[in-house]
């Protein structure tokens, strides 16, 4: 099913670890929904930039496959936006090599509305991917950058 001219609903649900484990990663009608709209008001737009391929690695997660990889939670409960469809885990690979930096900065030069934008690790010249998620009713433009401290995940607003 296509959410938009070049994103299919298929890669924005894909997942190795779901597929390894056994875990259903169905998305619901509103978790679809929500997808289509990331695609159109984010994804596509850049996509449209970039005019290259953008690498989903990570879009809808089930709460089980959220569990299983250690994604965002409290109190046994998902907070991550990829469990609502809200959210997506990019990269940008051109002639073998990672670029996804322009994929953040396009986002931020576009004014494209986010709720969050992520430059997850990597270094001060390109992060390993970008996280971005989208809200109609909350999109705060929250800027953070991923890093690792003492084998724990934190985070630095940019």
């Amino acid at each position: 099913m296509k959410l938009t001219q070049n994103f299919s609903l298929e890669e924005l649900t894909r997942s190795d670890t779901a597929e390894r484990k056994g875990i259903d990663n169905s998305p619901t009608a509103e978790h679809i929904h929500n997808l289509a709209e990331l695609c159109e008001n984010v994804l596509q737009p850049l996509r449209d930039k970039v005019k290259h391929s953008i690498r989903v690695t990570s879009g809808y997660r089930s709460e089980k496959l959220n569990t299983a990889i250690g994604g965002a939670s409290r109190d046994g409960k998902p907070t991550s936006e990829h469990c609502y469809g809200k959210a997506a885990d990019i990269k940008l690979i051109i002639d073998g090599e990672n670029k996804s930096e322009i994929l953040y900065l396009s986002i931020l030069e576009m004014n494209i509305p986010f709720r969050q934008l992520l430059w997850e690790f990597g270094d001060n010249e390109t992060p390993s991917w970008v996280h971005v998620s989208f809200n109609k009713d909350d999109n705060k433009k929250q800027t953070l950058k991923a890093y690792k401290d003492n084998g724990k995940t934190k985070y630095s607003t940019i």
